[in-house]
């Protein structure tokens, strides 16, 4: 569905990639507190909330716009999770060399003493990590540790399960840490918002959503911009097809049931009336039959006034309509219990029917914007006007360690072994190339087939491999790319990296240390 032939919008403003950086809703407050890192009083920073509040794109937005005398490392807990990988990209985005096999240890002194290094030339170093929530419990441990043993600084983006890791390593360490809590944009936001998606659109009119869409956006939203985009992007379909939801136009099953019941209530009561109008005339039949019947008895044609044999006897008249009576009143009664029966059926199916659910939408923190500390609140000190500051990057990581390593041997059925039956190169390719040439390692997962799908996207699949390693006792999946015979040439590939892997900051290793971290 292409939306630029409908309302001239030069893209769909509500489908991936969403560039740009709304800065209402606190927004913009937050970024300037974050970027401020002088005025922090304590020095490890969580900016947490559910998934598609907008963690990532303030993450972006900082990472574009930090005061100039700031040296950032930039990390995300997609690419790498482990203790040592944490610490190995630290090294790498400070620009510190260090030996691939150098303790953990070793590794926080060197960035502890380059961390002065830089104050002393009045800089700050400062670590950001984006979905921080998919980090080890021990390379958190270790950046608690980095922050406590030295004067850097940690921002981490995450999903609230993090605290309690973080709350436990900062008491060990006798640290303190506070919170920014993202929530979902209000009502008049929410409005403000689309406008302002419209408009990187090239959109000038007005909004082409009614009131009650709006509002429909606003309560199933909750005021999530990802959620807000996903209903967006539908009504924008439907717009431009002409459709109607099919949920808006049917009959809930709830009405549909009281229908049936009031109907089949009005049907009994139909039938009692009936058949009591027809017991009624029934008896009054009878009656008139019983004085016709005593007339012509009482008088024949002697006029003696006997009464012919079987003919015109009260008694007999009269036990005959008691009778009659008896077989109505047993008619009625039937029926009513009758009426009851389907009466009680009626109710149990209304009590029965199964209400139509809404599909679940994601839920959104609906508390208010504040800065906590560990277990305190502290407001957001004022915005302060800076200049532009240029994107820092950090530069290249550790030379590897020279030397060949000894090839591991691959045992049938090994993790290492994976990879042949989907067509994708695994850690087999990996062993063939020279130790001394390099590679991009683009990414670490847990499940090897969220890898091979995005490699399969690609139009050059066959430059990918993914390739199974231990870590903290389970196997995990390296997602890396190409094979380069010097690092300029693996730095020329990670910067001229495009499509949906253009934001990922690759690690340049040699396949030296690839091949040995093999299971």
């Amino acid at each position: 569905m292409n939306q630029r032939t409908f309302l001239e919008l030069t893209h769909n403003p509500f489908t991936p990639p969403r560039e740009g950086f709304y800065p209402g809703a606190d927004r913009q407050t937050h970024l300037d507190h974050i970027r401020h890192l002088s005025q922090w009083s304590r020095r490890i920073l969580l900016v947490t909330g559910p998934f598609g509040i907008g963690k990532s794109t303030l993450y972006r937005e900082l990472s574009n716009s930090l005061e100039p005398a700031t040296k950032a490392a930039r990390l995300s807990g997609n690419v790498v999770t482990g203790e040592r990988d944490v610490l190995l990209a630290l090294a790498q985005g400070f620009g510190v060399a260090v030996d691939q096999d150098a303790h953990a240890e070793d590794i926080l002194k060197i960035l502890s003493r380059r961390a002065e290094e830089e104050a002393g030339r009045q800089c700050t170093c400062m670590i950001m990590i984006d979905d921080a929530q998919l980090l080890s419990h021990q390379a958190v441990d270790r950046l608690i540790q980095l922050v406590a043993e030295s004067q850097i600084r940690l921002v981490m983006f995450t999903e609230a399960t993090l605290i309690a890791n973080v709350t436990r390593a900062a008491r060990e360490f006798d640290l303190e840490w506070f919170e920014i809590r993202l929530t979902g944009f209000p009502a008049a936001d929410v409005r403000e918002y689309l406008e302002w998606r419209f408009a990187q659109a090239q959109y000038r009119g007005r909004l082409p959503f009614t009131d009650a869409q709006l509002e429909k956006i606003v309560s199933r939203s909750g005021g999530n911009p990802n959620v807000v985009d996903f209903m967006a992007n539908e009504l924008l379909s439907d717009l431009e097809t002409g459709e109607v939801r099919r949920s808006e136009t049917v009959f809930p099953k709830q009405h549909v049931v009281l229908a049936l019941v009031l109907f089949v209530l009005l049907g009994i009561t139909y039938q009692l009336y009936q058949t009591s109008g027809d017991a009624d005339q029934r008896a009054l039949d009878i009656a008139a039959a019983d004085a016709n019947s005593t007339g012509s008895a009482g008088t024949d044609g002697s006029g003696t006034g006997a009464p012919e044999a079987g003919v015109g006897v009260p008694g007999e008249v009269g036990q005959e309509a008691d009778q009659s009576t008896e077989a109505v009143g047993d008619t009625a009664v039937s029926t009513a219990v009758r009426a009851r029966s389907i009466e009680s059926a009626a109710a149990q199916a209304r009590q029965q029917a199964p209400a139509e659910v809404e599909p679940p939408l994601p839920q959104v923190d609906d508390g208010e914007d504040e800065v906590v500390a560990a277990g305190s609140v502290q407001s957001a000190p004022e915005a302060v006007t800076l200049p532009p500051a240029e994107p820092i990057t950090g530069e290249a990581d550790a030379t590897a360690a020279t030397g060949s390593a000894p090839v591991p041997v691959i045992e049938a059925g090994s993790p290492a072994q994976i990879g042949s039956s989907d067509g994708v190169k695994g850690a087999r390719w990996v062993l063939q190339q020279a130790p001394e040439d390099y590679t991009l390692q683009l990414m670490t997962l847990s499940r090897r087939e969220g890898g091979v799908a995005l490699i399969k996207r690609q139009s050059n699949a066959d430059d990918f491999a993914m390739v199974p390693v231990e870590r903290d006792d389970k196997v995990m999946h390296l997602l890396i790319y190409g094979a380069f015979s010097s690092r300029a040439a693996a730095q020329r590939a990670a910067d001229e990296m495009g499509g949906e892997l253009a934001e990922i900051n690759p690690w340049i290793r040699t396949f030296e240390g690839i091949q040995r971290s093999l299971p």
